[in-house]
Formats: C-alpha cells, structure tokens, sequence
C-alpha cells in the first residue's frame, strides 16, 4: 500500500506553519507570501518563514511539494511501579 506524500499534506494558507526539511532537520516555518504555480511544471510556490535565532527570521521560497507532515511526537511512556 503506497500514500501519496500530497494527499498526507495538508493546504497551507498563509499564516499557517509548516515544516520543511533543512538537511537532516525538520524544521518549523511559517507560510508568508503564497506564490501560486510559478514552479516548475506549474508547482506551487510558497514563500516561508523560519526562525534563524531568537531576535533574526529568514525567509526563502520552496516548492509546497517539499513540504513535509509535521514530525510524529514521542508519546511519553507510563511508568511502571
């Protein structure tokens, strides 16, 4: 059974945070500016927003088909007694 990474997606509208991937990181980013299919093969283009240090944010453009679902959290473990 294969998924299709598009339909794991949700729409992102701008305001929206999202998560990329930065090397071996996933990092959080939120959608500024939405492009529209100005990409290759008319690709949506989305511009993002990622939080470089505390006090500076940097913002470039991605393909919204490099985008990826948000990391799965760790469920905590019970403790046992």
């Amino acid at each position: 059974m294969s998924t299709d990474k598009k339909s794991e997606l949700p729409e992102a509208d701008v305001g929206d945070q999202v998560w990329i991937r930065f090397g071996d990181t996933v990092l959080p980013a939120t959608v500024v500016e939405d492009r529209g299919k100005l990409g290759p093969r008319g690709e949506r283009i989305v511009r993002v927003s990622v939080e470089a240090t505390p006090s500076s944010t940097t913002t470039f453009e991605v393909l919204y088909s490099s985008l990826v679902p948000p990391p799965k959290r760790n469920a905590k473990k019970a403790r046992t007694r």
